[in-house]
């Protein structure tokens, strides 16, 4: 019997990009808040508006986390430290969940597998 994964998963084309960006923010002294930006257009893809809170919010309802608020979610990934963007990023990357980014900003502490 074939197990039915549940999960939502990023394309592979999106995964590629959050590659390129966390290889391009270890070599870069990018300021968190351009990280930030740039990570929500990866996360968009080609619907990417550059409106970061409509590109979140309209990311959130695909992936099913609708109720989220964009800007808090902007809030906090601005507020972090840089090495914690980084880390959310290899954490889309190695675990190809986008829920990832929802779980680990909206309930900070509360860890990734609520």
């Amino acid at each position: 019997m074939q197990v039915v994964d549940s999960t939502v998963r990023i394309p592979k084309k999106v995964a590629m990009r959050l590659g390129l960006l966390l290889d391009w923010s270890n070599e870069t002294d990018a300021e968190r808040v351009t990280l930030v930006h740039e990570l929500i257009q990866c996360l968009a893809g080609d619907s990417a508006t550059g409106d970061d809170q409509c590109d979140l919010k309209n990311f959130a309802e695909v992936v099913g986390y609708g109720g989220c608020d964009p800007y808090m979610v902007i809030e906090r990934l601005c507020a972090c430290e840089r090495d914690c963007i980084d880390e959310t990023i290899t954490s889309l990357l190695e675990l190809r969940d986008p829920r990832v980014i929802f779980k680990e900003t909206c309930w900070h502490g509360g860890g990734a597998d609520q």
